[in-house]
């Protein structure tokens, strides 16, 4: 009989059920892990789930075998403030999250995590910082915004073969933002501001459609150029928070961009400044424009404020009210980790709920019953 081979969510590591061994009354676990060595792909046990073994130790078994067939891979982890740095000066950012990214390091993670390596900073460690933080009157969103960062750091420091190590963040509960709900507009104020806009600036117009059809930040927009367009596959490349990231385009969308990239080389930008290069973010047309239609009451709290960035809230919020999976949207929206996607999950279970109504139509009993 053959033994079905599951993955996990670690890179390279393997469960297998044993047909013959049992653990507190069900299968026990074998890990795996699978590495390459001149080409050929070898398969390493670990050991039991009976005997200890587990996802995470075997993902730093597999770590320690690369660093020694690997010397580009350091055997040791870097410090947090070594991976942080990089983080910061290597990986591209707009100036508004490196300003808060590097106000977050000095006032509260170097304090607690700046002098300890990467493999140090467990999934426990990180709860007692949570812990520690609230308990300081620090605000939740804040100390769930400070590790969202902390896990972007650990996938691009990996990513650029700093460490082999995942990220301990996904293993924790980051805490909630309580009543702070995501504001997205509802599909008469998106009509309505979108005409207002294209009656007093085509580009910021043109800007805000394409944020709504992709959810495209602003500083990808800002810095389009031509040449990232591809209207053969219906994409763009953009320069996203976490690297290089792809927008899928729907014809409306496309037909903004062919009338943008008309008479324009590959470098050109698609919104050009007055002065050279490209717009500037905080040109007041947007913020004037949302004001004079009454989208933000006077009293309106910040976190409900109807921004530019609303637009991307609307895109994903849309999505998931039809049904689209939180995976799906979490690769649609270029977040590296699903947790920053599960903000708008509060949207989906109506529309669940009535799906799952209607196959209890199947089952109700008919009249002659």
């Amino acid at each position: 009989m053959t033994v079905k081979t599951s993955t996990t969510r670690f890179p390279g590591i393997y469960t297998r059920e044993s047909t013959k061994r049992r653990h507190d009354g069900k299968p026990d676990i074998v890990f795996y892990y699978r590495i390459k060595v001149a080409g050929v792909s070898r398969w390493v046990k670990c050991g039991w789930r009976s005997e200890g073994m587990n996802a995470r130790l075997a993902a730093e078994m597999r770590r320690n075998a690369l660093a020694q067939l690997n010397p580009a891979i350091p055997r040791v982890a870097p410090l947090f403030a070594d991976a942080w740095s990089w983080y910061m000066t290597q990986h591209p950012l707009s100036k508004a999250t490196r300003s808060t990214a590097q106000s977050y390091a000095r006032q509260h993670l170097f304090p607690a995590f700046g002098g300890l390596r990467l493999n140090s900073i467990t999934p426990e460690l990180l709860t007692e910082f949570i812990r520690s933080r609230t308990a300081a009157g620090l605000d939740p969103g804040t100390v769930r915004h400070m590790l969202t960062l902390v896990g972007i750091m650990f996938n691009v420091t990996r990513k650029a073969r700093l460490h082999n190590l995942s990220s301990p963040v996904q293993d924790i509960s980051l805490p909630a933002n309580y009543e702070k709900r995501i504001r997205y507009l509802s599909h008469d104020e998106a009509r309505l501001l979108l005409d207002a806009l294209k009656k007093r600036s085509l580009p910021w117009h043109d800007m805000a459609a394409l944020s709504l059809f992709t959810g495209a930040r602003l500083g990808e927009l800002l810095t389009l150029t031509a040449g990232q367009i591809d209207f053969r596959n219906g994409t763009a490349e953009v320069n996203g928070k976490t690297g290089r990231r792809i927008l899928y385009l729907n014809s409306s969308a496309l037909g903004i961009l062919k009338t943008r990239t008309e008479g324009r080389i590959a470098t050109d930008f698609l919104f050009p400044g007055t002065k050279g290069g490209h717009m500037s973010e905080t040109h007041p047309v947007f913020t004037d424009t949302v004001r004079r239609l009454g989208l933000n009451p006077q009293g309106t709290p910040n976190h409900r404020r109807v921004v530019f960035h609303t637009l991307r809230h609307t895109f994903a919020s849309w999505l998931v009210m039809q049904g689209v999976p939180l995976y799906t949207v979490q690769k649609l929206l270029g977040h590296a980790n699903i947790l920053m996607t599960q903000r708008y999950a509060h949207l989906a279970p109506h529309y669940e709920r009535a799906a799952a109504e209607k196959i209890s139509l199947h089952l109700s009993p008919s009249d002659d019953d």
